[in-house]
């Protein structure tokens, strides 16, 4: 039985090791990256969803206290 998700996945996985020439150290620098990417978009998105809930409620649209 083959697992499609896998297979999907090991064939991700070959692409992203053959464009960087299946060098480590060149992989290690992709990921690091891109995991440092992704960390900024993720404290953005933090500080954005804060400043909206400090935000006072527009005068112009109804509040509602119901959970």
């Amino acid at each position: 039985m083959k697992d499609e998700v896998i297979e999907e996945l090991w064939e991700i996985k070959d692409k992203i090791a053959k464009q960087h020439g299946c060098d480590i150290d060149d992989l290690a620098n992709y990921y690091i990256k891109k995991s440092e990417k992704r960390r900024k978009a993720a404290s953005s998105n933090i500080f954005t969803y804060v400043a909206e809930q400090s935000a006072q409620p527009d005068a112009n649209r109804a509040v509602s206290n119901e959970i």
